[in-house]
């Protein structure tokens, strides 16, 4: 049961939260004018109001339907719960632009069936939405298709920014956060992603000009993958201890990937490496990344011509403990007919490769229709390079 009148009074606690231009409705306080139900105080919130969720009531057993602008702003992020109970979608933004949700644990999604896809927060027809610190959880489903902690849906201009994205352990199909069909010029940043198929992915419907930059991706299968779109931003990540593939770029074209530390990623599968291009991938830039102790590969690039790589740490890839395996090493490359030209080979440039002494040019070795091949480095790097994951590549 709700109490209706539109706008709190003689609140006990105070909030520290700066709101938005409109009104604030209470949700869960002891003082008069306290909604009992979030979604009440949803549906009677006007364009530009706040809806302000106090703990006291906590967990909201609740599926949340935004749609229209409003601020909605959890007491304390570890105690404001918002639980579906997996008969649904948590939070759902709809048709509304401008909106915020902050400050909440939301968790426990609706599993999965075999035609439709769940998520914990889905954000849908909405440009300029932030999601911003939050506690996300599907919370331990059986996953039939595919599902996401966070998924945009047609959307643009969108930030989902320090949020704690985690799952005890990822099981069938899932994602941190999923950018599907015609979501651009989105932020990804600040957030820890774990226990995923995979931590960010762009499925391939014209999802371009999205940043990924400074999360701490981990222990997931994957931890980016970006697949048949162009133009994204891979920037100053820690991606590490990933299953499978660090970053995975399949089809997708000016792809920026800087200024990561990509480490510890792969388990001597065929082809998991730190960086991965494949399916005639081209005219992606790969700089300034520290990538170590990828297993069995720092870096494959499997039929892909006129990527460059350059002024990146190669530092302790699986080849340099000298197995004689011809897949693994620092670096690789695959090339097929249609994609091998001598004037659209993959650049690499002054790059340091650990294991590799003097000032001679570095052999990366690789295979044409299955024959052993060799491009090279002309000119590696003799000494690191010393490379901050906020500010890129320092020259020496």
């Amino acid at each position: 049961m709700s109490i209706t009148p539109s706008v709190a009074v003689d609140i006990i606690k105070e909030s520290s939260i700066s709101f938005s231009i409109g009104k604030t409705l209470y949700v869960g306080g002891s003082g008069l004018g306290n909604y009992t139900i979030i979604q009440d105080a949803i549906e009677n919130a006007s364009d530009g109001d706040t809806v302000f969720v106090y703990d006291d009531s906590s967990p909201y057993y609740e599926q949340l339907l935004i749609n229209k602008t409003i601020y909605l702003i959890g007491e304390n992020k570890y105690t404001t719960v918002i639980d579906a109970q997996h008969e649904g979608t948590p939070v759902e933004i709809s048709n509304a632009d401008n909106c915020l949700v902050s400050g909440f644990t939301i968790q426990n999604c609706m599993e999965a069936g075999n035609t439709y896809s769940q998520s914990v927060v889905c954000i849908y027809h909405s440009d300029y939405v932030i999601i911003k610190d939050n506690y996300l959880t599907m919370g331990g489903v059986d996953f039939n298709s595919w599902m996401a902690a966070v998924e945009l849906d047609n959307c643009t201009y969108c930030t989902v920014q320090d949020n704690f994205i985690f799952e005890d352990d990822y099981e069938g199909s899932t994602a941190g956060v999923s950018l599907r069909e015609g979501s651009s010029h989105n932020t990804i940043s600040g957030n820890d992603i774990s226990n995923y198929t995979v931590g960010v992915e762009t499925s391939r419907l014209i999802n371009n000009y999205n940043i990924i930059s400074g999360n701490h991706i981990h222990h997931n299968r994957c931890g980016i993958e970006i697949d048949d779109d162009i133009y994204n931003e891979i920037l100053n990540n820690i991606i590490e201890y990933n299953e499978g593939d660090g970053i995975r770029n399949e089809e997708a074209h000016y792809t920026t990937i800087s200024g990561n530390i990509i480490s510890y990623n792969g388990e001597c599968c065929l082809l998991d490496c730190g960086i991965y291009l494949t399916r005639d991938t081209h005219n992606n830039y790969i700089s300034d990344n520290v990538i170590s102790n990828n297993n069995p590969a720092g870096i494959i690039i499997c039929d892909g011509v006129d990527n460059v790589v350059t002024r990146n740490n190669f530092i302790e890839n699986w080849g340099d403990s000298g197995t004689p395996e011809r897949w693994w090493g620092n670096a690789y490359f695959l090339y097929e007919l249609k994609q091998f030209r001598f004037h659209r080979l993959n650049c690499w440039r002054r790059n340091y490769w650990s294991g590799h002494f003097g000032i001679f040019p570095k052999a990366i070795h690789g295979e044409y229709l299955l024959v052993p091949w060799i491009e090279f480095d002309w000119f590696p790097r003799i000494i690191p390079f010393k490379i901050d994951t906020a500010q890129g590549c320092d020259i020496l």
